[in-house]
């Protein structure tokens, strides 16, 4: 039984590992950039065209989809243009249209873009071309573009939904592989239904501020007005919908599988083992399919790498934290015949977890030298120090285990060493944890490829407010410099 003080002690390691994970989701979030970035429009920011545009196109870095998002275009007052329906253009996968009415009049006019980019993230920005010559600009930009608050707690809840993957699907597989008999101990049931409803929690909650978030309305339209909100991405809205029914699939199986008698369990074992692995790699394929690993080139190779790569964490994540509970339940017979096998599975997992990681690393930095130069490289390279660090603790563990569970050492559990091995996997999950949370904020970064490779329109930003004139490059959300 774990005492009083173990609890507490517990309880302190947990509440610092979300503080901690919370924290760098945070602090990432603030320096992350658009992901489909604008690379130039036409008419050119900032430039004074002599006629009235027809159309106004804009090419970002990222494929778009017409249905993904707006284009509006204002006059110098931001009364809003007559403009048509925003329209792909064709053999042009990067570049979106509107059409103009003929006849504007000479000044200054505003476009307002949102869009979706390839990975399902929102993106916002605006800039200024004039017709003619440039006139005063008076009012406020209607568009709110993102609600960045509730974007970084979207971030806070994918972690939240790796965690409850690892806990959930992850220990069912786990235990299905190291110790069948500890899914009828309660702890473990307990530990499983914590990570179904935080899988839960995180898909529910991801569905619900996903239009907050990229409509760029306060939290209180979710009640106020939700008719106002929209995700702009409908690869978001069918993953996450399609998430939420593997989702109550599983719990279902979950609840069929628990409910039955051991004996049950323990002859359709590897029929059971074949449905659990399905069902988690299907309910783990749409983490990748919103993330970068969907944009072009080679997406579907990537996604397969990705998958892999999640695959492996959450599979032995869940299996660390099976045998940490299976410790404090049945100390011998997991030390016996779980720990052994657990062994195995977690040298399998990290062999996979390191090869796919480097070939996603390779493919979403692309260079060298965009890992120091990008905050993508520098959140990717701290999430290296963490798997090192995990690893060199996992290698100990292992070897500890190899020497305690040796002929000689059979049956010697009351060993007192084995306190420090416990808290060396407790360490293990801390540190997996914040892995986690380090993988979740990456996905609200740009890839290093490309933030190191984007090239914002060159041509010059100008726009007018009183006699002032402001010029410049847009900035890298696509947005241009714009008087105040």
């Amino acid at each position: 039984m774990v005492s009083g003080r173990g609890l507490r002690g517990a309880g302190a390691t947990a509440l610092a590992v979300v503080l901690s994970c919370c924290a760098i989701i945070w602090f990432t979030a603030t320096a992350a950039q658009a992901h489909a970035q604008l690379v130039r429009s036409s008419p050119a920011a900032g430039s004074v065209v002599a006629r009235a545009p027809q159309v106004v196109s804009l090419t970002f870095g990222e494929e778009v989809q017409a249905g993904d998002g707006g284009i509006d275009v204002y006059d110098d007052r931001f009364a809003p243009v007559d403009a048509g329906p925003v329209l792909a253009t064709p053999g042009d996968p990067f570049t979106l249209r509107v059409s103009l009415p003929p006849g504007l009049a000479p000044g200054t006019y505003t476009v307002a873009w949102r869009v979706s980019s390839g990975d399902t993230h929102p993106v916002a920005g605006s800039f200024r071309f004039s017709v003619g010559s440039p006139s005063q600009v008076r009012g406020t930009l209607p568009d709110p573009g993102r609600n960045e608050g509730v974007g970084t707690f979207l971030g806070v809840l994918r972690w939240v939904g790796f965690v409850g993957a690892a806990l959930g699907p992850g220990a069912v597989v786990a235990a299905l592989l190291v110790w069948p008999a500890g899914l009828g101990q309660r702890r473990i049931r307990v530990l499983v239904g914590t990570g179904l409803g935080l899988l839960a929690v995180s898909t529910a909650g991801g569905m619900l501020l996903q239009g907050v978030y990229a409509s760029g309305r306060p939290l209180a339209a979710l009640w106020q007005a939700p008719q106002t909100l929209d995700s702009h991405s409908e690869r978001f809205d069918r993953v996450y919908a399609v998430r939420s029914y593997l989702l109550v699939a599983a719990a279902v199986g979950v609840v069929a599988l628990l409910g039955l008698p051991a004996p049950a369990r323990d002859r359709w074992r590897r029929v059971w083992v074949g449905v659990a692995v399905v069902a988690t790699l299907a309910l783990l394929a749409t983490w990748p399919l919103v993330g970068h690993s969907a944009v072009p080139p080679g997406e579907t190779l990537a996604v397969g790498v990705n998958l892999v790569h999640i695959a492996a964490m959450v599979l032995w994540l869940g299996g660390l934290c099976v045998v940490l509970v299976g410790l404090s339940v049945d100390r011998d017979t997991v030390a016996r015949s779980a720990l052994p096998r657990f062994s195995v599975l977690a040298l399998g997992s990290v062999a996979v977890l390191v090869a796919s990681g480097v070939v996603l690393a390779w493919r979403e930095v692309g260079t060298v030298g965009a890992l120091g130069a990008t905050t993508f490289g520098r959140v990717l390279l701290a999430k290296s120090v963490a798997v090192v660090l995990l690893l060199g603790v996992a290698n100990l563990a292992r070897r500890w285990v190899a020497r305690r569970t040796a002929p000689d050492h059979a049956g010697n559990t009351g060993d007192p060493a084995w306190r420090p091995f416990r808290r060396g996997l407790v360490g293990e999950v801390a540190l997996a944890a914040v892995i986690l949370g380090l993988t979740a904020a990456l996905v609200s970064i740009v890839p290093g490829r490309q933030a190191a490779q984007s090239t914002p329109d060159t041509s010059s930003s100008s726009g007018t407010s009183g006699s002032r004139v402001v010029t410049g490059a847009p900035d890298p959300n696509g947005s241009c410099p714009a008087a105040p």
